[in-house]
């Protein structure tokens, strides 16, 4: 199931967000976050990716 560079289309409403292709296969639901959250975050720090990672302090 390879869907890169492949046109979606993304609909949401009150409750939902949904990401379907042009024939209508759903790709993804997801709900809506409540009203209370303001950030949703990926998990990863803020910042530029380091290009060499460091070596561990206990190495």
């Amino acid at each position: 199931m390879d869907h890169a560079f492949d046109r979606v289309l993304v609909t949401a409403d009150d409750n939902t967000i949904v990401i379907a292709t042009t024939d209508g296969e759903v790709l993804v639901e997801h709900p809506r976050p409540t009203a209370e959250v303001s950030y949703v975050g990926n998990r990863q720090p803020r910042g530029p990716r380091l290009s060499k990672p460091r070596p561990s302090p206990k190495s």
